[in-house]
């Protein structure tokens, strides 16, 4: 079989990039382009070199690990290398796996190993469609399960009563959120704007009902990147929260109003402390 080394640096090169737009994003890393370039391209070189000088030391375990470290180095940088080298392996076997199903479903043959490198007789155009697919399948089984995991576990109901009325709203539990009413103490939920005034009405932020048993509250935050700014907070009748296992927790909070929108798939409309589920 004639190799052509050309495609052999090719095919490696695309492989090696999927691999690592995958590996950043299952790190929820945004690297540069060239990077990802630049450190693929050096993984189609190795491939070349294992495939031209026949010695064994290139098809050995170590010589993959020390090669990993180099590519993973060069396109993500030292930080935290050997969280990233485990998800650039477990990337890998995932879309690996993912392309030889294809490619047999297709009814693919002639593959053989030469020192370590994968060869085959395959078109380019298959291998692409394969890593193609594969890199599809995972972000959008990656996007379901996160979807599932957030519904099951990290988002709860909780009741709010305001003026006699009440409504049930879905808050996603937050460990950053550590807000605390000032002169209270009272944690605060955040709830958007536009949920509140469909629920409770346009006038349920009316200064004019505001007294002891409804309060008006101003309450400072601050967030890493953004400056310091101020959430109008009111006091509640009631705040009930609805914890997975069945259990009714009332929670003695501030509602703190938010005017933009903290989820763009409407999954939760509000933020609640762990300190508080």
């Amino acid at each position: 079989m004639v190799i052509y080394i050309d495609i052999v640096f090719l095919e490696n090169l695309v492989i090696n990039y999927f691999l690592l737009e995958l590996t950043g994003f299952f790190l929820k890393v945004k690297n540069k382009f060239w990077r990802n370039i630049v450190a693929s391209s050096v993984g189609g070189v190795f491939a070349i070199f294992s495939l031209i000088i026949a010695i064994g030391f290139f098809g050995s375990i170590i010589y993959r690990i020390i090669l990993s470290f180099i590519i993973i180095v060069i396109a993500f940088g030292r930080e935290k290398l050997v969280k990233k080298i485990i998800f650039f392996y477990l990337v890998s076997f995932i879309l690996g796996g993912i392309c030889f199903t294809v490619l047999f479903l297709n009814k693919f043959d002639g593959i053989y190993i030469s020192n370590g490198i994968l060869v085959s007789n395959h078109s380019f155009l298959k291998l692409f469609i394969g890593l193609f697919f594969g890199f599809c399948f995972i972000k959008i089984a990656l996007f379901f399960i996160k979807k599932s995991f957030w519904k099951d576990k990290l988002i709860y109901k909780i009741e709010i009563g305001i003026d006699g009325k009440s409504d049930v709203f879905n808050v996603l539990v937050d460990s950053g959120n550590l807000l605390r009413e000032p002169s209270t103490g009272k944690h605060v939920v955040i709830v958007e704007k536009m949920s509140l005034k469909t629920s409770f009405g346009v006038d349920f932020l009316d200064i004019s009902k505001f007294g002891k048993e409804k309060r008006f509250y101003v309450i400072p935050y601050s967030s890493l990147g953004n400056d310091s700014g101020a959430l109008v907070g009111i006091s509640c009748d009631y705040i009930k929260v609805f914890k997975n296992d069945g259990e009714v927790v009332d929670c003695d909070s501030v509602v703190g109003i938010y005017d933009g929108k903290l989820s763009s798939s409407d999954l939760y409309c509000g933020l609640i402390s762990s300190d508080i589920v």
